[in-house]
């Protein structure tokens, strides 16, 4: 799996990658669409001491997306290897989202942009 790739397919889904973006009524903030929740998530896990406003850098952004598919997306949880849809639909969807049929849409954008960054390589 590229991580990298997909990073950069979720941040031109999620907001054409602005970092500045603010989608989701208000309520999820960067070039990744965090929310609030995820940072709690991230700051429990981690002993870190972020607030909502971090995610509109894309360097703290990139961590937070980096440790959610490390810690929600690994083999022991999800019984197989983790692909890049596995890890798209659980950002989209949480921690169980890869199971999720609401979250197939998503990965299908996700794809589509994926697709176009490797036929530009």
């Amino acid at each position: 799996m590229n991580i990298e790739t997909l990073w950069l397919a979720i941040c031109i889904v999620e907001s054409a990658c602005n970092p500045l973006a603010m989608g989701d009524r208000g309520k999820a903030y960067g070039v990744a669409q965090i929310h609030a929740i995820m940072i709690r998530d991230y700051n429990q896990n981690n002993g870190a001491k972020l607030v909502h406003e971090d995610a509109f850098s894309p360097t703290i952004s990139k961590a937070v997306f980096e440790w959610y598919a490390g810690h929600y997306c690994t083999r022991e949880r999800l019984g197989h290897e983790p692909t890049m849809e596995d890890v798209s639909r659980c950002w989209n969807g949480g921690g169980n989202g890869w199971r999720k049929e609401a979250t197939i849409p998503y990965w299908g954008k996700v794809q589509k942009e994926i697709e176009k960054i490797e036929n530009k390589t």
